[in-house]
């Protein structure tokens, strides 16, 4: 079965409309293909982090991407939330096309329904956006290493990297690791955070 579909809902996020032109996925992610349209069109310049900044066009265009969060289901079970991913953006006349990710923690089954919500500044929080299933009956489950520990010999001592999962299919390669950030209180009494000894970070 093709890995890719035309969607074409539109939703309005924080005064831009905002259309879900077509998504690309695999068991692996999902990948979303967005047109952002804005009366009058975008304004670059005051999309800039101060005034005179010199960054990039293409980092301007970042900071005026919607910011989306997506929730997976199957059966009516939850499957797992998320933030979705910024990975382009151009300009193609007065609209902004970009390129969104969605990476599950796990791999996903024959169908699932896939909602997405869009964060609005005017609205003062998240609203419905996108929502749709898709059915991946006949898309091949991705190659799969089973749950491992790897020890790399540093000049540290021996580092840890725990993975849960590392999955390869056509559209991506995905890891999940199974330990987090944590917290704790340094010599000095001052809090910090990061991945605990001996753990590496992936």
């Amino acid at each position: 079965k093709a890995l890719s579909a035309s969607v074409g809902q539109t939703a309005a996020i924080d005064g831009t409309q905002v259309t879900l032109d077509s998504i690309s996925c695999d068991r692996n992610v999902a990948n979303l293909y967005l047109t952002l349209h804005r009366e009058g069109g975008f304004d670059l310049e005051s999309a800039s982090v101060y005034d005179g900044s010199q960054e990039s066009g293409w980092s301007r265009l970042q900071s005026l991407l919607p910011m989306l969060s997506y929730s997976l289901t199957s059966a009516d079970r939850s499957l797992c939330t998320g933030d979705v991913q910024r990975l382009d953006a151009y300009q193609e006349g007065d609209d902004i096309k970009c390129l969104m990710r969605i990476t599950p923690e796990s791999v996903m089954g024959d169908e699932v329904e896939l909602s997405i919500d869009g964060w609005s500044w005017n609205e003062g929080g998240s609203q419905a956006a996108f929502a749709f299933g898709l059915d991946l009956a006949e898309v091949p489950a991705p190659k799969e290493l089973g749950s491992q520990t790897l020890t790399f010999p540093t000049q540290q001592g021996d580092k840890q990297l725990e993975i849960e999962r590392f999955t390869a299919s056509e559209l991506a390669c995905v890891m999940v690791v199974r330990h987090e950030e944590t917290t704790w209180q340094a010599d000095d009494g001052v809090d910090a955070s990061g991945i605990p000894d001996p753990f590496l970070d992936p």
